[in-house]
């Protein structure tokens, strides 16, 4: 390729992702204060967002879906779990904080992961090992406001999660642990997308309100998809047209952000 093709294929690269805005975020209301606290940081990050407490399905549509936790919120999330399910496997972006949802939470979120939590055969910790430490999530490389974040940033949130997760799809990238098991994981479902974390993000002090909760925020309204493949149906032939919301570029710098998935749905 000649150097003015290729730099004109870098143009219209350039050009593509520069025209491409992240996906308004939904901020699921759960608990009040890591809700409100999580809604003023999206602001101060000049991000799209709204909060709510209850919903049905077309409000979540062309939307990014953050879930606060709250204390007594298993029994709402019992509930609306179809609806996110459904939600996701037509190509919804869903991240599910299960921090808070009260004792063994199993089959929690999209896919079947369980919650855990520390009154029910695990217990609260405070020092997080980084799994997947060349993830972008991590590097921040996803966004121009992302910052890099190593295993300081999640150290003593008092606490820094509140269990593990269990049941984890094969497909799975586990992002954090702790000693008892994964504490952060990513995968696919259908044709769409889920994170599910046991931490504490807008809760307690330091980091619960820092970095890691700033990347939390720009990484859901980005739309990353940073690991494996999604489960459902095999990728197109070679040569095949994907459909818009197929196409996905990885998220190793700006390019992170996929001009047809961000733009499908808005």
């Amino acid at each position: 390729m000649t150097f003015v093709h290729r730099f004109g294929a870098a143009c219209l690269l350039v050009q593509c992702l520069a025209a491409v805005q992240a996906a308004p975020l939904l901020i699921v209301n759960y608990s009040k204060e890591p809700t409100e606290f999580a809604s003023a940081r999206a602001g101060q990050l000049a991000l799209d967002h709204s909060v709510i407490t209850d919903f049905i399905a077309p409000q979540l549509t062309g939307k990014s879906v953050l879930i606060m936790p709250g204390m007594s919120s298993y029994q709402l999330l019992m509930t609306s779990k179809p609806i996110l399910t459904e939600f996701v496997e037509n190509g919804g972006y869903l991240w599910l904080n299960l921090a808070g949802s009260g004792g063994c939470a199993p089959d929690a979120a999209p896919g079947g992961v369980s919650f855990v939590a520390w009154n029910c055969n695990s217990a609260p910790h405070d020092q997080e090992t980084i799994a997947s430490p060349t993830h972008s999530y991590f590097t921040g490389a996803f966004s121009p406001a992302a910052k890099p974040l190593t295993a300081a940033d999640f150290a003593n949130w008092q606490t820094t999660d509140a269990g593990h997760l269990d049941n984890i799809p094969a497909n799975a990238k586990v992002l954090l642990s702790n000693a008892k098991g994964p504490a952060l994981v990513e995968y696919g479902v259908g044709k769409g997308w889920v994170v599910v974390s046991t931490l504490t993000y807008g809760w307690a002090t330091g980091g619960a309100r820092g970095a890691a909760l700033d990347n939390m925020l720009l990484y859901a309204a980005a739309q990353v998809r940073d690991s494996a493949a999604p489960m459902g149906p095999p990728p197109p032939e070679a040569g095949a047209v994907p459909e818009p919301g197929g196409l996905l570029l990885s998220a190793t710098g700006v390019a992170a952000i996929a001009c047809g998935r961000a733009s499908k749905g808005r």
